[in-house]
């Protein structure tokens, strides 16, 4: 088991959002909107290279060498599914680690109207979803995508880097 999973085990039990790895501090999770420090010790370059580069592939490795950057999503089986953010800083490496929630919320959950429902009945056609950084897009698009796979029956294919939720054939493909 990479050792990495032992810090998002803690991410899940404490139902946070986010893992925050950074050189010089311990590590940090988002419980509800507010950063708490994780009871571990402090962070050091070479440990954060060593927790992130035991999940990485050799493409994956070389792809952040060479840009400083690489997002990708990872999965525990039977835990959950991460997104994760690696970036290079004048301090060292450091990584934002996202829980991917389990379930996919309703359109109507989420607050939209059936307007934006009739939308996706179309047969053709190119709908955007835009914003800034966490301002709710994969779980929009999720969302989306699960009313098309349950509603309809349709093909559908999806362009995502990385690829974050799941989506099992419902009534469509």
């Amino acid at each position: 088991m990479p050792k990495i999973d032992q810090l998002l085990r803690i991410v899940k039990d404490a139902n946070a959002s986010d893992l925050h790895l950074t050189v010089g501090s311990v590590p940090i999770i988002r419980v509800n909107g507010e950063l708490e420090k994780t009871r571990t010790k402090s962070l050091t370059g070479d440990i954060i290279k060593q927790l992130i580069y035991e999940i990485l592939t050799d493409g994956q490795i070389r792809a952040f060498e060479k840009s400083g950057d690489l997002d990708l999503a990872y999965g525990i089986d039977g835990l959950a599914r991460f997104r994760i953010n690696i970036y290079q800083t004048y301090r060292g490496l450091g990584a934002a680690i996202r829980l991917i929630p389990d379930q996919i919320l309703d359109l109507s959950t989420l607050g939209f109207s059936e307007a934006v429902t009739k939308l996706l009945e179309f047969r053709s056609g190119i709908v955007l979803v835009t914003g800034p950084t966490n301002c709710g897009k994969t779980t929009t698009l999720a969302a989306m995508v699960d009313y098309i796979n349950t509603k309809l029956s349709r093909h559908m294919i999806t362009l995502e880097d990385p690829i974050e939720y799941i989506h099992q054939n419902k009534n469509s493909l």
